[in-house]
């Protein structure tokens, strides 16, 4: 199976990438670290090309309730 896992490279993502692995999957990583912009959506679109399952283990810095719910309706626009 082909998975994407946007926030690939931090904290969480990293283990759901190396989870999926050993499990013999495909983890399609969407991170900044190769290119994608999850906000401007720059990248995904073509990293998502044949994916079975969008898993979403993004994050925020931001400790504004606004700022934040913003940021999670943009990224999973881009995602679905």
């Amino acid at each position: 199976m082909r998975i994407a896992i946007a926030g690939g490279t931090r904290a969480v993502g990293r283990r759901a990438v190396q989870a999926a692995r050993a499990q013999g999957h495909e983890a399609v990583v969407l991170s900044r670290g190769v290119g994608i912009d999850m906000l401007s959506s720059a990248g995904v679109e073509e990293h998502l090309e044949g994916v079975d399952v969008v898993v979403g283990a993004l994050n925020t810095a931001s400790l504004s309730r606004e700022e934040a719910a913003e940021f999670f309706r943009a990224t999973s626009r881009h995602l679905l």
